[in-house]
């Protein structure tokens, strides 16, 4: 298996969340795969071009895009330790919509940031690109963590209400919904190298037993506050 993802100019620096959503349910299942680093301005030349975002799975020629899809197609396909609970798709999306502000809070947070790691021909793509977005220079547009972290511990707050029954959304163990919930947080980390809530509780215990999944897959992978 390969999986797609997008890069920094560092290609060990791999900071998108979808693209994390993806690397996590891949490592639930205790697959075997190839990451394949990606910049921004090369994902139209995977595997032959028609490629607009990543991640992107190459399962033995069978490519599925988008990692709620790659979840469901990993569950299909190998059934073993799954990433849904019986009907919980629904659930999945939900919290995906719920989830929108926090990637909003986050974007004001990091999009400096962001640009920064990227190689030179990335940089421009994105500055242009998000400073349209935004109506903003990207210095401007970013306020910084301290800022904006009690914005992110309201957007969070279905998330923490929720984890007072379990450790993780999917109850004792962790599911799909939970990569996709803590999908905002490891933006931020890889990005900035940390989260703004106390690793002792709530969010940020999960957070951390969320790092601590598959081996330390999220703790042992650089985050751009080490380049």
């Amino acid at each position: 298996m390969r999986l797609y993802e997008l890069c920094g100019a560092d290609p060990d620096i791999r900071f998108s969340p979808h693209c994390w959503k993806a690397r996590l349910a891949l490592a639930h299942k205790g697959l075997a795969f190839e990451g394949r680093p990606v910049p921004f301005t090369a994902i139209g030349d995977i595997d032959g071009g028609g490629h607009k975002r990543v991640p992107v799975l190459d399962d033995d020629g069978v490519i599925t895009r988008d990692s709620f899809q790659i979840a469901r197609y990993l569950d299909a396909h190998h059934p073993e330790r799954p990433l849904f609970a019986p009907e919980s798709a629904a659930i999945v999306r939900l919290v995906e919509a719920v989830g929108a502000p926090a990637y909003a809070v986050i974007t004001r947070m990091i999009v400096k940031d962001i640009h920064d790691l990227l190689a030179p021909a990335d940089q421009a793509y994105f500055r242009e690109s998000r400073e349209r977005r935004l109506g903003a220079k990207l210095e401007e547009a970013q306020e910084g963590i301290e800022a904006l972290a009690d914005d992110l511990a309201q957007a969070y707050r279905p998330v923490r209400l929720a984890l007072k029954e379990s450790d993780f959304l999917g109850g004792g163990t962790p599911l799909f919904v939970d990569y996709v919930a803590a999908a905002p947080l490891l933006w931020l980390h890889f990005v900035a190298g940390r989260i703004p809530f106390d690793p002792a509780e709530g969010v940020g215990a999960w957070f951390a037993r969320i790092g601590d999944l598959h081996g330390g897959e999220v703790d042992r992978a650089p985050t751009g506050a080490a380049a």
